[in-house]
């Protein structure tokens, strides 16, 4: 699955324009060119809130604090930071979108392991 953000009227387009041509090329059902567009791909994931993550999207990572015993904090919580979904290197990966950040593969269990909710896009945020 496909959405397309409209470069000129600054908003995505809707899904269920887009078709696969019999040799799997994504299509785009209008008379705007496809040229207008920035094409992004569904990962194939969900964030925890059951949202589908797609390619640009803005993922937050909530993380808990461990305390002097190692036992997580109830009261402490890393403030949420802010990671972009990409596709490198013929795989999905978060990063926190400058070039020297760390790339991690986004799978299944990275979303449930870091608790993982979509809070945006690039284009629109």
């Amino acid at each position: 699955m496909f959405r397309g953000w409209h470069k000129d009227n600054k908003q995505f387009a809707p899904t269920s324009y887009w078709y696969l041509d019999p040799i799997g090329i994504p299509r785009w059902h209008s008379d705007d060119s496809i040229a207008d567009l920035v094409v992004c791909q569904f990962t194939g994931l969900c964030d925890m809130d059951g949202k589908e993550i797609f390619e640009g999207d803005i993922l937050l990572k909530n993380i808990k604090r461990r305390d002097i015993t190692g036992k997580m904090s109830k009261n402490a919580v890393v403030p949420p930071c802010p990671i972009i979904v990409s596709f490198f290197e013929g795989r999905w990966i978060v990063s926190e979108g400058h070039k020297r950040s760390r790339r991690i593969s986004l799978s299944g269990l990275t979303v449930h392991q870091n608790g993982l909710t979509v809070e945006g896009n690039i284009f629109e945020n």
